[in-house]
């Protein structure tokens, strides 16, 4: 682990969007698996929802996202 030294607004704004760009990066990765895939959240609701579970479920990714995985 590294030491990270306490950021000032600009640094914390660079920082949100590295994190952004590895987000959409995981993201458009696990959309391009065959398998269908779904993450929780801590609470149980869903924070992604690819393509392919898309597809296996007829529920689109808007419809799921922020609730518990439909039976």
């Amino acid at each position: 682990m590294g030491y990270f030294a306490p950021m000032n607004g600009a640094g914390k704004r660079l920082e949100e969007a590295w994190m952004r760009d590895r987000t959409e990066l995981l993201e458009s990765e696990l959309d391009s698996l065959p398998a269908g895939i779904a993450l929780l959240g801590m609470e149980g609701e869903v924070v992604f929802w690819n393509r392919v579970a898309e597809s296996i479920t007829g529920f689109a990714g808007a419809e799921i996202l922020g609730h518990a995985i439909p039976e």
